[in-house]
């Protein structure tokens, strides 16, 4: 998610990806300490389950909450949506993990529809004060 930080704090960003079948894929959140400015905030997804299950299947990203010092400052309960993906063609760019990508937890960075993240809104950004 791009944001315009105008508060410095400690922020946490948090969501949940589920198949068209309302089955939860992994939930996620990051927290990280941020300054004035522009900033983004990514959330890295294991891609396990979705193999898993084995079943061809649109990816949702549910419950999208950003925070600062604890308090609420955003959701969106449903920002964001793929194309229907065959977890037997996981390789293709339509979801794919990106090996030099890295949350700030460690976690490997999935990248759906060739966008920077899975949390990551382009050509949206949220004013923080």
């Amino acid at each position: 998610m791009n944001l315009t930080v105008v508060k410095p704090g400690r922020y946490e960003l948090k969501g949940t990806i589920v198949n068209d079948y309302k089955e939860e894929l992994d939930s996620e959140s990051e927290e990280v300490d941020l300054s004035a400015g522009n900033a983004t905030v990514e959330l890295g997804f294991d891609s396990e389950e979705f193999v898993r299950i084995d079943e061809v299947s649109r990816i949702h990203l549910l419950d999208l909450v950003l925070s600062r010092d604890g308090m609420e400052l955003e959701r969106a309960e449903y920002p964001y949506f793929t194309e229907p993906i065959d977890p037997k063609t996981f390789s293709t760019p339509a979801i794919r993990i990106d090996p030099d990508a890295v949350s700030p937890s460690g976690r490997p960075v999935m990248r759906l529809g060739g966008s920077r993240g899975v949390a990551r809104m382009e050509n949206e950004s949220a004013a923080i004060s």
